[in-house]
């Protein structure tokens, strides 16, 4: 939820195109696996942009007529 953006670039900060295959996380620790097909550059950079200053908002709602998978309840 922080982590706005995750980039890889070669040496010549060509982008590469690598998948996010995997995500785990917690308050504290993110844990993410891409996949890149080939071999991965010797020599490249990843670049991560971080949202800063997260607010958190509570907005009361209601959610009714409906099953746990989110369909309409015949009536």
């Amino acid at each position: 939820e922080r982590i706005a953006e995750i980039k890889f670039y070669d040496k010549d900060r060509n982008a590469l195109y690598v998948s996010k295959t995997d995500m785990s996380e917690s308050p504290d620790v993110a844990i993410l696996s891409f996949s890149y097909e080939g071999d991965f550059p010797k020599d490249g950079s990843v670049v991560v942009t971080a949202y800063n200053d997260i607010k958190t908002y509570s907005a009361p709602f209601t959610i009714k007529d409906v099953d746990l998978f989110g369909r309409p309840l015949k009536k």
